[in-house]
């Protein structure tokens, strides 16, 4: 609604299907009171708070994109990423400045391991961004909810875990929502 973008029916359909099974996923409720004090718990408002913020946070990467003026997507996606994240840098710097001065010190010394990690984020990010420059950012979002499937792949091959009756169903519907959306593409 904010950028003017709609989404289909079966687009529609398809998030939904998601969100229901990134819900599964989320782990069993407990079972004890009533089922709006569960869906209201401290955890799951806090949940829901940083998913609607991530939501924002999408739409409004997905704009900054949009108002960049260049025609190659990927010049206009690595724009919005220097300007994103140099604002995120100021933040914490000023944010620990204030709160933690030492902190830094730590943080600069750590470079050598913080840099690798910070280029490998910076690649997934960049990829996220390239995404929000070419495509609806509520179908972004969606698709991107594949990196659940994977997290769960990674602790079953790399900590031998056993995957739950729960974690397939969670799994099927997330992949039958990522099928369904990638054919209203």
């Amino acid at each position: 609604m904010v950028l003017g973008e709609g989404i289909s029916p079966l687009g529609l359909v398809a998030i939904i299907v998601g969100v229901g099974g990134v819900l599964v996923l989320s782990g069993p409720m407990d079972r004890s009171g009533p089922m709006w004090r569960r869906l209201l718990s401290p955890s799951a408002a806090l949940g829901l708070s940083a998913g609607a913020l991530f939501g924002v946070s999408a739409v409004c990467y997905r704009g900054a994109t949009l108002a960049v003026s260049a025609n190659d997507p990927l010049l206009r996606a690595l724009v919005t990423l220097a300007a994103v994240t140099s604002m995120q840098l100021l933040t914490m710097a000023v944010w620990l400045y204030l709160r933690d001065r030492p902190q830094i010190g730590r943080v600069l010394r750590a470079w050598k391991t913080a840099g690798w990690i910070g280029l490998t984020s910076m690649a997934g990010s960049f990829s996220w961004f390239t995404a929000f420059t070419l495509q609806n950012a509520a179908y972004v979002k969606a698709v991107g909810q594949i990196e659940l499937i994977f997290g769960i792949i990674g602790t079953v091959l790399f900590f031998r875990e056993k995957i739950s009756s729960r974690e397939w169903v969670g799994m099927l519907l997330l992949a039958t929502s990522i099928m369904a959306l990638m054919l209203t593409l």
